[in-house]
């Protein structure tokens, strides 16, 4: 059976609670007299908190602790149309059920832009485009704001934030990855202002790489962006050339270029150390069947708000619609013959309350667990089902 999981994101609520006075006007004398006023005590609004269910065992991974980032990759400054690399996957490839790519946020206002994380079959050599593709998906990610210019350790969480994931789905198109892929991460509404200080983080390709490998070492795939494809860009403003990203003048055409120090100019030096910081997961949750041991269900919850937030404990239950008790999918459809009741999820004995920081995230590992236990009953029908799961917290 495959991967039963959903990367899903919920909001729930943190109490943020401000109490503002404002004094009535009240009437004194000399001699003592009654006297009247009107005040308000405003309440502020419950801040949001975000569930994010962790992905599964990675297949490559390049991300590092937040805090040890040294360098990021600029698209708007270069004009870039896509960026990415080619790598090989632990395990020979798998079932894929999300990408994460590490960012960062120079800007000073929060704001939303779509991101395409794009997955390509290897191409021929060390040059020219990627092969065929092999999946898309294009997301609309709220982008947190940074107060403070970059500071890869702030000291105040609450004044920006500047280190963040964001997550691709990719569960429910139900892709098994070869052992050798190219994937490009294209911002597709360029011109939009939160993307001018947006990038992606990078990494050392030789000491950094933690799951799987670089495919071709020295080497980058990137495009110059083009109002032509549809990315956003002034066409007229291409500043990209030799040293900026390689040390090969870069196109319009997402292609593989080489980073080595060309040695014939100032500009010229290349990047041949760094490449994106990504993470490639696959199935989560590959011993879910019937009579299977249980599989611990890990998420992280964000608070959105500006004062800390005490969440007691986190539910988790199998998506249904309740009128005929069949499990649904991620995408909320009946999963037909699959019944939701043939699963069961408990929370571990050592579960505790977790109390997160304004602007914070907290990883919850191995609090909750899902077995599916064997009856008598034909279960075939959840084979291979993208069980939807919810999230509710107290």
């Amino acid at each position: 059976m495959k991967l039963l999981r959903n990367h899903r994101k919920m909001a729930i609520s943190g109490v943020a609670l401000t109490v503002a006075l404002v004094a009535g006007g009240v009437a004194y004398g000399f001699f003592s007299s009654p006297g009247s006023g009107t005040g308000s005590a405003p309440v502020a609004t419950v801040s949001p908190l975000l569930i994010d269910q962790l992905g599964g065992t990675p297949m490559y991974n390049s991300t590092i602790d937040p805090t040890a980032y040294q360098a990021s990759q600029c698209f708007y400054c270069v004009q870039m149309g896509e960026f990415g690399n080619q790598i090989n996957l632990a395990g020979g490839g798998g079932p894929l059920s999300d990408v994460v790519v590490a960012m960062a946020n120079f800007n000073n206002t929060p704001g939303t832009t779509d991101i395409t994380l794009n997955i390509y079959n290897p191409g021929t050599g060390n040059s020219g485009p990627p092969g065929s593709l092999i999946a898309s998906d294009k997301q609309t990610f709220n982008i947190p704001a940074t107060s403070t210019g970059y500071d890869p350790t702030p000291t105040n969480p609450a004044a920006g934030i500047d280190n963040f994931n964001i997550v691709f789905n990719f569960a429910s198109q139900d892709i098994t990855l070869p052992s050798s892929v190219v994937y490009s991460i294209q911002y597709n509404d360029a011109q939009n202002s939160v993307n001018s200080g947006l990038n992606v983080q990078l990494v050392n390709e030789s000491s950094q790489i933690s799951v799987g490998s670089d495919a071709n070492p020295g080497y980058l795939f990137a495009s110059l962006a083009s109002t032509a494809n549809g990315d956003g860009w002034d066409a007229t403003y291409n500043d990209v050339g030799p040293g900026e990203i390689t040390s090969e003048t870069v196109s319009s055409t997402f292609a593989q270029y080489s980073t080595a120090d060309s040695g014939s100019g100032p500009n010229e030096q290349g990047e041949a150390p760094y490449i994106p910081a990504v993470e490639f997961d696959t199935n989560s949750m590959a011993g879910l069947y019937p009579g299977g041991p249980s599989q611990p269900i890990n998420f992280s919850i964000t608070n959105t708000g500006s004062t800390p937030a005490t969440v007691n404990s986190v539910t988790v239950t199998v998506k249904t619609d309740g009128s005929n008790s069949l499990a649904e999918d991620v995408n909320g459809n009946d999963i037909a013959g699959c019944y939701a009741s043939w699963f069961t999820i408990s929370p571990s004995p050592d579960a505790t309350s977790a109390t997160v920081p304004a602007g914070g995230t907290v990883d919850w590992i191995g609090t909750e667990n899902i077995s599916m236990p064997a009856n008598t009953a034909n279960q075939d029908a959840c084979e291979g089902a993208n069980l939807g799961l919810t999230f509710t917290s107290d």
